[in-house]
Parts: structure tokens; C-alpha cells; sequence
């Protein structure tokens, strides 16, 4: 998750920078107005598949296959 800049302003020599909550990309995307809902369905889709823990397991996998050529 990121936090977003809403705001800068200065008081006297400094900048005060206000931010959002922090959302991930995905969470960013499924709260826009400016996304189609079908690309939404889609996205809820994808990621209602996503296992974390397989995720990580393919990666390292991976990545001993390529440190070791």
C-alpha cells in the first residue's frame, strides 16, 4: 500500500504535505469512477484467484532456477 499526496502547503519556511489513507493500485482502481465496470469484474476476478503463499512459492522457485544457470 502507498499513501497519496492530497495537499502541499507552506507555513513560513516549511511545506506541509497532507496524504490519503493507504490503498494498494488494485484498491485505487476498484474505487475509481473513471475505470469501466467490466475492467473492475475482471480485476475482482484475477484477485479473488490470487493465492499469496503459492505466489511466493513460484517465485523462489524461479528464482533458484535462475541462480543456479
Amino acid at each position: 500500500p502507498s499513501m497519496k499526496c492530497v495537499s502541499r502547503k507552506r507555513v513560513g519556511s516549511k511545506i506541509v504535505k497532507k496524504y490519503d489513507e493507504a490503498k494498494t493500485p488494485y484498491q485505487r482502481v476498484i474505487e475509481s469512477d473513471n475505470v469501466p465496470q467490466s475492467v473492475k469484474n475482471t480485476l475482482n476476478e484475477r484477485y479473488s484467484e490470487l493465492n499469496p503463499v503459492a505466489l511466493r512459492k513460484e517465485i523462489d522457485k524461479l528464482k533458484r532456477q535462475i541462480f543456479r544457470n
